[in-house]
């Protein structure tokens, strides 16, 4: 099997181990998810378990509160307390429905069946008791006894309902425990199995490739070193190892073969060149008898032909200096000629150069600013950046600005719950300061102002709760803006980018025009003192 393969099959094995690690933390988080759904409708249902026990308490406050004031005689207390007898009766009916209609357990809708029952019987007796008591009836306080029995037998359904909550609760709450105990042991198992792997993995890696490609590259360096004998064992695996191994004995092989090369052609050159030291000193009749190897072979007869050719060479010279000499005259006078003409050009060639030289100090100027340009681009660049980022984080700060609005409504929830049961105790307070008399009358004082504070404190967290939502909508108004605004800057870094790499561009252009009108001007100063020592 090839490295490529097995590092594909390894590579498989950690991918599989992480699919796994994942999926079994995925598997209990969907499990973390499901109850806490659960928790969050024993939530909602307690809440409205405890909001009907209120209520429970409060129409049999309202009902002895209606039967205190007909005896006094304040008709208008009266009609009050009969408006909240059926007032708190529909608002208990609502949120005991409201319970029957969740998807709760069996147990606890099994516990909320007695509850309605109880409840209808409860509202019956009261209401009943209520229109007594607005006729004038005077069996209307016989029969607060039945009010007084359906009152203490819903109490009980309703202990049962709490109860059975308590215990779900608790029941989830253990299950929890379980899941985030079982989450942790999973974890740390595929952790350590996926650990083990990568050290598998490794040592494979450094058995199979790292140390036959190490001990390969020592001997590779000793025969860059001049060591062409050092033993490379021939591969006969399929893996990329044994074909660099197979590679590297050919390299020996025609290293090997170039050193017998070598030697051979620096024997041919010691010949070659004491023929040509014997040439150089004028020595017309060395010869090189020596026979060369095939390919060498050649270069010795040319040797020879060079060597004839040069003799008969040096005496047809010998003929033609004569000849020379009669030309020489001539020669003087066209060379007369032609200086005065250089120093009528070399005059021309000086006035170019000193106008090539201010075009190149144009150019090399042109290339500085270009390069300045280009550093005042980046500069904005970075600043826009760093605009961007400061955008993001203006983002994430009024994101959390409207998280912390949030929580702060779910508070002003629980002002207005902790208002609605003040006010409801002050009714209880109210009903006992009632049933109490002349006694009462100072704690019934004390029970309204208790009552006038609770309205006053639900009316402020109404008055919150607006302004509240105006601050939350004022705020997703302005992360709008925020990701507007970070957008344009978006297309603004884009633009820029494109123009620094035009400027870049530009600059490196104006850069390689300058060396080129450089070069231009040396050559023209070059010609130009050229042609004054051709005139000289």
């Amino acid at each position: 099997m090839s490295i490529r393969k097995r590092i594909k099959v390894g590579g498989g094995i950690i991918a599989l181990a992480f699919v796994t690690l994942v999926g079994s933390s995925l598997g209990i988080q969907q499990s973390m998810v499901g109850l806490a759904g659960s928790q969050r409708l024993l939530t909602e249902a307690m809440h409205n378990h405890m909001q009907a026990d209120m209520l429970h308490d409060a129409i049999r406050g309202s009902v002895y509160r209606a039967l205190h004031t007909a005896a006094r005689g304040d008709s208008t207390e009266r009609d009050d307390a009969i408006a909240e007898i059926n007032e708190y009766s529909g608002d208990m009916h609502k949120y005991v429905d409201a319970n029957r209609k969740l998807p709760l357990d069996a147990d606890i809708e099994s516990a909320l069946e007695p509850v309605a029952e109880g409840l209808k019987s409860y509202t019956i007796a009261a209401t009943d008791v209520a229109k007594m008591i607005a006729a004038n009836d005077p069996q209307a306080e016989a029969n607060v006894v039945k009010v007084d029995a359906a009152f203490h037998a819903l109490e009980t359904a309703q202990d049962n309902v709490a109860k059975a909550i308590e215990a779900r609760q608790k029941q989830l709450n253990e299950t929890a425990a379980l899941l985030g105990t079982g989450s942790l042991i999973g974890e740390l198992i595929v952790a350590l199995a996926f650990a083990a792997i990568l050290f598998w993995a490794m040592r494979t890696l450094n058995r199979l490739v790292v140390d036959p490609i190490d001990q390969l590259a020592g001997k590779l360096e000793r025969m860059t070193a001049g060591d062409l004998d050092v033993p490379i064992e021939a591969g006969s695996g399929n893996d990329e190892v044994s074909a660099i191994q197979r590679a590297a004995l050919a390299f020996q092989g025609a290293a090997q073969a170039r050193r017998v090369a070598v030697a051979a052609q620096a024997r041919v050159v010691a010949e070659i060149s004491g023929g040509l030291d014997a040439l150089a000193a004028g020595d017309l009749t060395y010869r090189i008898d020596t026979q060369f190897d095939e390919s060498y072979e050649g270069l010795r007869q040319a040797y020879g032909r060079t060597r004839d050719q040069l003799s008969q060479l040096i005496q047809n010279v010998s003929g033609s200096a004569s000849r020379v000499l009669n030309g020489s005259g001539e020669i003087g006078t066209a060379s007369n000629n032609l200086a005065d003409r250089n120093m009528q050009q070399a005059a021309q060639v000086e006035e170019a150069a000193a106008a090539v030289n201010q075009v190149a100090k144009g150019v090399s100027a042109t290339a500085s600013n270009a390069s300045s340009v280009r550093e005042s681009i980046e500069q904005a660049h970075r600043d826009a950046h760093e605009s961007g980022e400061v955008i993001q984080r203006t983002t994430e700060a009024m994101s959390a600005i409207a998280a912390s609005a949030q929580e702060i409504a779910q508070i002003i929830t629980l002002i207005d719950g902790i208002a609605f049961q003040t006010n409801l105790l002050a009714l209880n307070a109210g009903v006992e300061a009632a049933r109490a008399g002349d006694a009462g009358k100072g704690f019934a004082v004390v029970a309204n102002e208790v009552r006038a504070l609770a309205q006053r404190s639900a009316d402020a967290a109404a008055d919150i709760r607006k302004l509240i939502s105006s601050s939350d909508a004022q705020v997703t108004s302005g992360v709008a803006l925020v990701h507007e605004t970070g957008a344009v800057l978006e297309r603004i870094l884009t633009r820029m980018t494109d123009i620094r790499g035009q400027v870049e561009s530009i600059a490196a252009e104006c850069a390689s025009q300058a060396d080129v009108v450089g070069q231009v001007n040396g050559s023209v100063n070059e010609i130009d003192r050229g042609t004054q020592q051709n005139a000289a």
